[in-house]
């Protein structure tokens, strides 16, 4: 088995593209109507650097939007749904006799991770490209009304001061991917145990929602970073870095999880 067969395969899935169309909605459930409204406002029809710029119309979608809501469902239903249909048509059990099983579980969880950062940047980037067409760029020094209010100790605000705030966009697309990579493998981890597909979107969606609760400062006293700070607005070296040791210790958790379901669905019955 290879994984770039196993990701070329997810493009001729309907949940890739299902869950590409989810983000891009999310996203542009805050760009239109803002666009809408600017245009159909007569004191700004005439005066478009009053208008929302692409940055603010691009990134909208995450800080106002559905996008850290739906978040979740996302990642999972991108790639997950794939790893129950073909444990249903028995393939998983064919596979896994001509390779190891661990080699099985690692090109899974490298082609879910792969697969739906690829669907998250696709997404992302097909909105920013729409919004830069329809708006103009982020440019304070020729519209210094569209400065958007960052917080100057943060990442962001000096990566905004590039041209187009293009190493921002990037940046935060970056983080995004990671993200929705590291959800899709907690995702993929349960299929093994739970053969239902509303369960593998639900069950994740729990866990997000409990961290953004910050569900372990209630019960241990230990805060966490939200789990969308590497996409989020107020981001630090040191709220990312806090992140991405979470994050790790969920995909060690997701491995582990997943190959002892592996090896108690298909080595010992």
């Amino acid at each position: 088995m290879s994984i770039r067969k196993e990701i070329g395969r997810s493009f001729t899935s309907s949940s890739f593209w299902m869950a590409v169309l989810l983000l891009l909605m999310c996203f542009s459930g805050y760009s239109l109507p803002e666009y809408w409204r600017c245009w159909m406002n007569p004191a700004t029809r005439e005066s478009i650097e009053y208008c929302p710029s692409a940055l603010e119309l691009s990134l909208g979608g995450i800080f106002f939007g559905g996008v850290i809501l739906l978040f979740p469902y996302f990642s999972a239903l991108c790639y997950a749904p794939n790893q129950i249909d073909e444990m249903r048509s028995g393939m998983t059990e064919l596979i896994i006799i001509r390779c190891h099983l661990r080699r099985y579980a690692y090109h899974k969880m490298i082609s879910a991770f792969l697969t739906t950062a690829l669907a998250g940047g696709i997404a992302f980037s097909i909105h920013t490209l729409l919004c830069h067409c329809i708006a103009l760029p982020y440019d304070i020094e020729n519209y210094p009304a569209q400065e958007i209010g960052l917080w100057q100790e943060g990442i962001l605000y000096p990566l905004s001061q590039g041209k187009y705030a293009i190493p921002m966009l990037a940046e935060i697309g970056l983080g995004l991917t990671l993200a929705a990579g590291c959800w899709s493998v907690i995702a993929l981890s349960i299929t093994p145990w739970i053969q239902d597909k509303v369960l593998i979107m639900v069950i994740p969606a729990c866990i997000y929602e409990l961290w953004n609760l910050n569900i372990t400062r209630r019960i241990f006293g230990v805060s966490l970073p939200d789990p969308e700070t590497w996409f989020n607005d107020a981001q630090t070296v040191t709220g990312n870095l806090n992140c991405a040791l979470v994050y790790l210790i969920l995909l060690l958790l997701a491995v582990v999880i997943y190959q002892v379901g592996l090896s108690r669905r298909y080595l010992h019955g």
